[in-house]
């Protein structure tokens, strides 16, 4: 939920979802519970971007492609995404793949990785391990530039700071 949490503070419309069970009384409804790598998933909305952090690694190899494929199906620009290494084996990690190996399985979905993105993400990321891990990814008829983007959130954070009606709260 504290991702959830914080993209809100900064103006973002933001839906999360996890495959744990409870997770919606653990985050104290931030997050829905949604397993989406056991069946296709159909949402009301397609979002215009998408985290998927640290959740990759721990889906059977067998159910991957459905996680995959729901994850592009609903994100409209790009998905920002980290994913266990095989070089960081931990207890649980059962589909551990290389940057490379993650960038074929979106790109199998119409997705390719944006370096500009990747590096601006990378620079602000604290954490060490998810620095190494993550990417940016973005459909490839999408117009996405960084400026473009960041504009966008900035514009929607100052909205929402002079209480713009009909911005998210």
């Amino acid at each position: 939920g504290e991702y959830v949490k914080q993209l809100q503070r900064h103006g973002f419309q933001v839906t999360g979802y996890d495959g744990a069970e409870g997770v919606d009384v653990l985050s104290k409804g931030l997050v829905a519970q949604l397993e989406l790598a056991s069946r296709k998933v159909q949402l009301e909305r397609k979002a215009d971007w998408g985290l998927l952090i640290e959740v990759g690694q721990l889906v059977p190899r067998k159910r991957l492609g459905q996680l995959v494929e729901n994850v592009c199906d609903h994100c409209a620009k790009g998905l920002i995404c980290t994913w266990g290494t095989p070089e960081n084996p931990c207890d649980g990690h059962v589909s551990a793949r290389t940057p490379e190996e993650v960038a074929k399985l979106f790109a199998a979905h119409g997705f390719v990785r944006h370096e500009k993105l990747t590096r601006a993400i990378y620079k602000r990321i604290i954490g060490r391990k998810l620095r190494k891990r993550m990417q940016v990814f973005v459909r490839k008829d999408a117009k996405i530039t960084l400026n473009s983007e960041v504009q966008a959130a900035q514009q929607k954070a100052a909205a929402q700071q002079r209480g713009c009606r009909g911005c998210p709260r």
